[in-house]
């Protein structure tokens, strides 16, 4: 306080000193122009939808900037093996004033400790590791000044978001909702059970947000495309990574991915088998969407833990979500309760699915489950006569 009360260019230097470490380095960056970052997250040169949802949060929040200039919005990519195909797409993002297209300096190897002739021979995928990409962006932030970094809220993006919180000094919010004002956010406590209204004094806003609360920024094509910078990276290779990727997988097949499906078919412990789980991918193909499961299905062995949906597992926002055999606990709930539509089928009538369904079928759902793949696997006629019969059953449950 002392500090504060002194006057002339002399005391400002002195409250310039006393404010150490890296909270004041921070601080004393910003200026009136503001600038957000959006770390993005890419597979294969294509952009997640959960980057393009980040967008908008940092939309939302240039948006209530108090400045008369709103902040320049920076999609920082950190693509896999050097590529940046999705750099020219990323520059048509409504809203991206820059691209910029980080890259490991000298062409090292995620993880190899600047081996990448060896590591390119062992099969070894340059890819980014969390720690790599909090290196990168406080290198960015020391340059451009951020005073917002956004993130998806991936299990990706909250390890990046840890350790670039950690590197500054503040704090990280996380599953953000909703933005109220720069420093102003909601967010869900308790499972989503709670809204928290949240205002942040950092000089540094570390947050991630989820992808089903805010809408997906759209591609312009008739935009003048943003300018794409590429930033090569000394801190990428600063020391060894604990660990680097030797390969990933992309599972290529006939269904949308979960997290971005506007029609998915859940199914749970009611299927009593893996084989009959056959039932719920038949079903979500005519339907064009995806397949999801709940916990106590995933620990039966029934499907892969990627497909589970609920509090440890994905949050989904679909147009429509099946829950087929899912008696509906609190857990699985919280997964899918931003759904527009709910359809449940489950014999027990007083399953606590219903309680939170739209439309209710009591049944066994493999009883159920052929009838309705017959119907609609019959065509246009068929589809239309089970279109009519929903409709005048809209109140059963």
């Amino acid at each position: 306080h002392s500090h504060s009360r002194m006057l002339g260019p002399r005391a400002a230097l002195q409250q310039r000193w006393w404010c150490a470490g890296p909270r004041a380095a921070v601080r004393a960056q910003h200026t009136a122009a503001m600038r957000v970052a959006v770390v993005a997250e890419s597979c294969a040169g294509l952009l997640s939808d959960a980057t393009l949802s980040a967008v908008t949060a940092a939309a939302d929040i240039a948006r209530h900037h108090a400045a008369k200039q709103q902040p320049a919005i920076d999609l920082v990519l950190f693509p896999e093996n050097g590529a940046d195909e999705a750099a020219d797409a990323a520059a048509l993002i409504e809203d991206v004033n820059e691209v910029v297209v980080a890259r490991q300096a000298g062409g090292a190897d995620a993880g190899s400790g600047g081996g990448g002739s060896s590591a390119e021979a062992e099969g070894v995928a340059r890819r980014w590791t969390p720690e790599q990409v909090a290196a990168t962006l406080a290198e960015l932030q020391r340059s451009r000044h951020y005073s917002h970094i956004v993130a998806p809220s991936s299990r990706f993006g909250k390890d990046v978001a840890a350790r670039t919180a950690g590197r500054h000094g503040v704090g990280a919010l996380t599953d953000v909702v909703r933005v109220e004002g720069e420093d102003t956010f909601v967010r869900g406590l308790y499972a989503g059970s709670l809204l928290a209204t949240l205002r942040s004094g950092d000089p540094l806003k570390m947050i991630t947000v989820g992808g089903h609360a805010f809408v997906q920024a759209k591609f312009q094509k008739d935009r003048t495309p943003a300018p794409v910078v590429r930033y090569d990276s000394p801190a990428a290779d600063a020391g060894q990574p604990r660990y680097f990727f030797r390969r990933s997988h992309i599972n290529r097949d006939d269904f949308a991915p979960l997290s971005s499906a506007a029609v998915i078919v859940s199914g749970g412990r009611g299927l009593r088998s893996k084989n009959n789980f056959t039932l719920l991918y038949d079903f979500a193909k005519i339907l064009g969407g995806a397949v999801g499961a709940t916990r106590a299905a995933v620990e039966a062995g029934f499907v892969p833990h990627d497909l589970q949906v609920g509090q440890t597992g994905k949050l989904v926002a679909p147009t429509v979500y099946f829950a087929v055999g899912v008696s509906g606990a609190v857990q699985h709930l919280v997964g899918m309760k931003d759904s527009k539509v709910v359809v449940a089928i489950n014999k027990d009538p007083r399953a606590p699915i219903f309680a939170v369904a739209d439309y209710g079928l009591v049944g066994d759902a493999l009883s159920v489950l052929p009838q309705l793949i017959a119907e609609m696997a019959k065509g246009s006629d068929g589809k239309d006569a089970t279109s009519a019969n929903t409709t005048s059953n809209t109140n059963t449950k």
